[in-house]
């Protein structure tokens, strides 16, 4: 009998492949490469906002409206006037400084003492142009003016007429109502051919701080 020799194990050598291992500096640039296109993405895109920033700012500007300036208060040039109060408690009128009141006719002078400022007031059912027929115009007519006044026109309290009375030296009227009692407010001439438009503007004045007192 043949003895059996043992088989041996015969072992071939393992062969181990050799692994590459990125160094470190090409890494570290891999890492730049990546930022850099990170930060260029992004300065992309704040550029385009921006942009668009802008163009809705000039969009928006074209739908703004311009603030309306403040107005500036005119100075009231009634100011420091006196004030004279109706004795019956029914109206009060505020008048310049430098006028004085009347010693004769009429409530007060003007500087010139060309002018008299003066006020009615009568209890009636007549409109204010019916009680101005039959009481100024059509009363004082003359052989040259039928109607004894020029043609009437709004004055500056509500619902007033105002003209010129022709007759005598001629004044400035305004009359309106108020209940059953019309106001006339007058400037009478002292003087023949006098010149109203050199006294109306504080005649109109005058009227302007006119008040109801009941």
């Amino acid at each position: 009998m043949v003895p059996t020799q043992s088989a041996q194990t015969i072992q071939s050598p393992t062969s181990t492949l050799p692994v590459q291992v990125k160094s470190s500096s090409s890494v570290k640039s891999s890492l730049l490469v990546i930022m850099a296109i990170c930060l260029l993405i992004a300065t992309c895109l704040a550029g385009l906002f921006y942009f668009q920033i802008q163009k809705l700012s000039k969009e928006l500007s074209q739908y703004q409206t311009q603030p309306s300036p403040t107005p500036t208060a005119t100075p009231d040039p009634t100011a420091d006037w006196k004030t004279y109060t109706d004795p019956k408690g029914k109206y009060s009128l505020k008048y310049p400084t430098d006028w004085a009141a009347s010693k004769d006719v009429g409530l007060l002078n003007d500087p010139t003492m060309k002018f008299i400022l003066d006020l009615q007031a009568k209890d009636t059912t007549l409109s204010t142009r019916d009680w101005t027929n039959a009481n100024v115009c059509a009363k004082f007519a003359t052989p040259t003016d039928q109607n004894g006044c020029t043609a009437y026109a709004s004055g500056p309290i509500n619902d007033s007429i105002q003209f010129t009375f022709l007759a005598h030296y001629g004044a400035m009227h305004t009359v309106f109502k108020n209940g059953n009692t019309v106001f006339d407010v007058t400037i009478d001439a002292r003087e023949p051919n006098p010149n109203f438009e050199n006294i109306k503007d504080v005649y109109n004045q005058i009227l302007s701080t006119f008040k109801f007192l009941e």
